[in-house]
């Protein structure tokens, strides 16, 4: 078993944001992310939350509206979020 398997060089994300309806599904990525050093916090639902907070939205498209995506893809303009 490698020692270093979870280190990242250079990492570029370093806070991100799970949104999933699905708990397992959710919580599963949220502790990957934290495997290889990103904090990460995992939601249920999108609320009202400062995005701008974030390196990164993971959101499973089932668990957002129309108006929520739109929010999220406004804020990416404005806050100049990177794009994967």
């Amino acid at each position: 078993f490698c020692s270093t398997h979870n280190l990242i060089k250079n990492p570029i994300l370093q806070n991100a944001l799970v949104i999933d309806k699905n708990e397992r599904a959710g919580n599963v990525l949220n502790s990957q992310l934290n495997a290889f050093k990103i904090k990460s916090n995992y939601i249920n639902s999108f609320k009202d939350i400062e995005l701008k907070n974030y390196d990164a939205v993971f959101a499973d498209f089932d668990s957002l509206t129309p108006s929520h995506l739109n929010k999220i893809l406004i804020n990416q303009k404005v806050e100049e979020l990177r794009k994967f």
